[in-house]
This record gives C-alpha cells, structure tokens and sequence, in this order.
C-alpha cells in the first residue's frame, strides 16, 4: 500500500467520464468518488470495491504431526475473488498473476532453447514517453480502445528497435514522487510520498536493444535498463532481484482500467440490478514479441490431486475447521483430513505456423479451367 500526502498531482480534474462528461468530480488512482454504471476508471491495485464475503476464513492449514504443529502453528484460508482491484484480496491476486506469468516466461524460455533457439538474458527495462504524447492523457489511457492503442505503440517500438524481443509489458501510469517533487524510486523509502502523472511501461524480457541516444532520437523515448550487472545499488541485494521478485514488484503499482458494473451473482449467474462494482477491463500483463499468446503455450501431460507435504518436516498437511473466542482468535477445532491440491505436469511449445502461400492469377485461371474441363467430361458421361 503507498499512501499519497498533500495535494494529488494525478491530473484527474481534467479526466471525465460518462455520469461527469465536464470532469467536475474527478478521480484518483485511490478510486473513484462516485461510481456510476459504465464509468471507466484508470487506478491502482487495491482501490476498488471488495466483494461481500472476501477475506472471510474457510478454514485452516497445519501440519498433522503434533509435534511440528504446536511448534509452528497453524494458517487461515480466507474467501478470495482473485481480483487485482479488490483491497482485501489484492496481495494474493499479486502472488497469483505473477507466479503465473514467471511459469509462461520461463517455460516458453525452456522451450526455445530445447529447439535450439539462442535466447539473451532476462532484462528489466522502463521506457518513457514523451510529456507531450497525446496517447498517453489521463483521458486516453481512461478508455478501452486507448489503452490498447498505448500498448499497440509501445509494442511497435520493441518490434522496431529490439531485436529478437520478447517479454512482458506492465503500464504505469503513475510515478511515486517525494513532496518536494523529487523522484524516489524505492520501495524501502521512509519519507513521505505523492503521486505524479507519468505513464511509462515496464518491459521484462529478453532482446537486443538499439543504443539509448539512437533509440531517443527516432522517438522521443527514453529507455532504462535495471537488472544484473547493469544498474546496481551499493545497499540493494542482487541476490533477491529475481524474475518473480521484480515481477511482484511492478504489479503492486500498475495501472488498472476499471468499469462500474452490476455486481454479478454467481449462483444465480446474473446480473443484480440496482447494485455496483468495479470490475477490471483487459489484461494487466501483456506478453509480447516471442513470448506473445500466439507464439506458444502449454499441454497438460497429466494431473492428479495430491497430498501436500509440511514444508517443515514433510509429514502430510491437513485441513482444520477452526473456531473464534470472544477476543477474535482462531483456535483448530476438528481434523477435515489431508490437504489434496491439483497438481499438473505441463509441457511448454511453439507453435510453428507455416506460411500463407499466396495464389497466382495464372494458377487459379488453371485451376477453373481444370475444374471445369472434368465437369464437361462428366457430363458427356451421363449422357451417354
């Protein structure tokens, strides 16, 4: 969670929207003051609205050895939407997509290099816009088509001046500032923030880039690489900047296009009318280049439910029902029996498409000639 101090420098009082077509109310990467059906918004993780039962306890997780559970004690399972907007759920949807998208990368990775493909190393690298990019207002990214268009660009970038590119693409469209104006950065910083306009996206991936002052020159852009050996810290620890580490980083701050819709009801699988909630438009993670949806995916070679080991002694894992005192703490109550989880064997591929072959005139002439030669034949057949 980063708190903003002081006046906001978002430029939302110039963004309007459907219920405020003169942007009169405004609006905050924190959410919307107002909510109104088919409203879009643009904001950060967290700041939407919670479903009824999220963060609810189900039950509980220990281990079924006595010994190593009154030792390390026991975790709750709570309701969880998996939503990147909803505030109480918003952590473990984090862990969720990121966990998921570090499995593609690093499975359609495995799968290259198995065919013989040469890959580069992972990269993290913010590019900038230009201040004056009509694509990138507060009114632009605020709309479906807009925000596509944004990626679209930013993708025709990586296409023209990184070669052999692929990725992932994150937007930002804020930048956490200190109160005096100045950058931070950090996610360790103590003193107080705000956020400023100031969308630029995160590509993680691999790929030969252009240089920086050619690649500003060409576009305007700007271009920051981060990662090992490249940009390092004096009191940053290389070993904790992996993939899923960066990854859940840059997730905990993107941008998320929100719209005011009828809270839907999934026992009845329809619509409550007279309710709302901001639901999320598109996807936050675009993969692009040789990572892209179309380059690759995955076959389940097998799945089965298995019985989860403590990752403190390996002994089976179990699910308690679990009761509340008076003073609000959980205490196991009854044994539900081994904890089962799917588990799936998955192979990562590529697809190899072949090519279009585009038709001649002259063959396609040959070919209604031969078809219509072979229909005369037939009918002379018939009428002998």
């Amino acid at each position: 969670m980063y708190l903003a101090y002081g006046p906001s420098k978002t430029g939302y009082h110039n963004s309007p929207s459907n219920s405020d077509p003169f942007g009169l109310h405004g609006s905050t990467p924190f959410g919307p003051s107002q909510l109104a059906l088919g409203d879009l918004y643009l904001i950060l993780p967290g700041h939407g609205t919670a479903k009824s039962n999220c963060g609810e306890v189900r039950f509980a997780k220990a281990c079924s050895d006595d010994a190593c559970r009154h030792d390390h004690g026991f975790s709750l399972v709570h309701e969880n939407c998996g939503r990147l907007s909803c505030p109480t759920c918003r952590d473990a949807a984090i862990d969720r997509a990121t966990a998921r998208a570090v499995e593609r990368v690093e499975g359609l990775i495995d799968a290259y290099q198995r065919e013989g493909y040469k890959i580069g190393p992972l990269d993290h690298c913010q590019l900038s816009t230009r201040p004056d990019d009509p694509l990138f207002t507060v009114a632009a990214l605020s709309t479906r088509e807009g925000l596509n268009r944004a990626y679209a660009h930013a993708r025709s970038l990586l296409k023209k001046y990184c070669r052999g590119y692929g990725g992932i693409l994150v937007l930002h469209p804020w930048r956490q500032v200190h109160l005096d104006g100045s950058e931070c950065g950090r996610h360790d910083c103590t003193k107080e923030h705000t956020w400023t306009w100031s969308p630029h996206f995160h590509f993680i991936g691999f790929g030969w880039w252009v240089k920086s002052n050619e690649f500003y020159a060409a576009t305007g852009w700007t271009y920051t690489k981060f990662g090992h050996g490249i940009k390092k810290r004096s009191d940053a620890d290389e070993s904790q900047r992996s993939l899923f580490n960066t990854l859940h980083y840059q997730l905990s701050h993107c941008g998320l296009l929100v719209e005011g819709r009828h809270i839907y009801d999934s026992d009845s699988r329809l619509a409550v009318p007279g309710t709302l909630e901001l639901a999320q438009v598109g996807q936050v993670i675009r993969y692009v280049g040789m990572l892209s949806n179309s380059k690759g995916g995955y076959r389940v070679e097998s799945a089965s439910f298995e019985v989860q080991p403590c990752k403190h002694c390996q002994a089976d894992m179990h699910t308690w029902d679990v009761v509340q005192d008076d003073s609000g703490s959980w205490s196991l109550y009854s044994d539900r029996g081994p904890l089962m989880e799917l588990v799936e064997v998955k192979r990562w591929y590529i697809n190899h498409r072949q090519k279009q072959t585009t038709i001649s005139p002259d063959q396609t002439t040959g070919a209604s000639r031969r078809s219509t030669s072979g229909a005369e034949r037939l009918l002379a057949e018939r009428s002998e």
